[in-house]
């Protein structure tokens, strides 16, 4: 979940992590996706960074910012994955930032879920 948080939301608000747990934990509770964390997080095709594995320790050790980064990354996973997070997403278990539109957003399938206006990305649920 960590790791997640991390690749998908460094450098932004503790807002977007918390988005990013949220989708985790509803893929986790949804019939449409693997029932742990981590099937989750490295199910092929879902989380792009997945696809190269970064070393997060080698990322985090090369600056402050990123090092803070790790550490509220880590803040949110726990309270995460203890049920400590309400889902403020409404149950989105998609989300793609706003510089791109990929197939799958176009779906009559796909509602789309309003959270903060401010935030970079889209999140979306099953209609």
């Amino acid at each position: 979940m960590a790791e997640a948080v991390f690749h998908e939301a460094r450098g932004l608000p503790e807002d977007e992590m918390i988005y990013v747990a949220n989708v985790v934990n509803n893929r986790v509770a949804s019939d449409l996706f693997p029932n742990t964390v981590c099937k989750v997080v490295y199910q092929k095709s879902q989380f792009s960074w997945t696809a190269h594995k970064p070393n997060t320790k080698r990322i985090v050790s090369r600056n402050a910012a990123e090092k803070a980064s790790w550490e509220q990354a880590n803040r949110v996973a726990t309270m995460a994955v203890a049920g400590q997070l309400p889902d403020r997403t409404m149950g989105a278990l998609w989300y793609h930032t706003k510089h791109v539109s990929p197939s799958w957003s176009r779906s009559k399938k796909m509602k789309r879920v309003p959270v903060d206006h401010t935030s970079p990305h889209l999140f979306y649920s099953r209609r």
